[in-house]
């Protein structure tokens, strides 16, 4: 076997199962291939500014979620009944997902905090 054969042939798709006591016991999260990745971030880049953070959430929901093999459990029309999931379990899910997938600490707490609600007006500090 060749050397790119031995590159096509790893399994490097870590799959681990989430532990959300309210959804389903099989559920799993997987590490995005990197066709996923980058649709996913041509998807973020094209939001516009006021976009729901949820969205983006759910969007990489649906790249993650997975069977025990890794496949996909949801396709893009599954999206919006996503959505409407408990948000807490959906922040929960999708914090899960982002470390997997290697997005650093900072990066989960930012997309939890934007998704959240706010209770009060931008502002900026000069």
């Amino acid at each position: 076997m060749s050397l790119k054969d031995d590159l096509l042939a790893v399994a490097d798709l870590d799959v681990t199962l989430l532990d959300i006591p309210e959804w389903p016991d099989e559920l799993y999260i997987r590490v995005l291939t990197g066709t996923e990745r980058a649709e996913w971030q041509v998807f973020l880049a094209a939001q516009p500014e006021d976009a729901p953070n949820m969205d983006v959430l759910v969007k990489f929901l649906g790249y993650a979620l997975c069977d025990s093999e890794g496949g996909r459990v949801l396709d893009e029309d599954d999206l919006p009944g996503l959505k409407a999931k408990n948000g807490i379990m959906l922040i929960k899910a999708s914090t899960l997902a982002l470390r997997l997938n290697g997005m650093s600490d900072e990066a989960v707490e930012e997309e939890v905090k934007n998704s959240a609600p706010s209770t009060s007006a931008d502002s900026t500090s000069g």
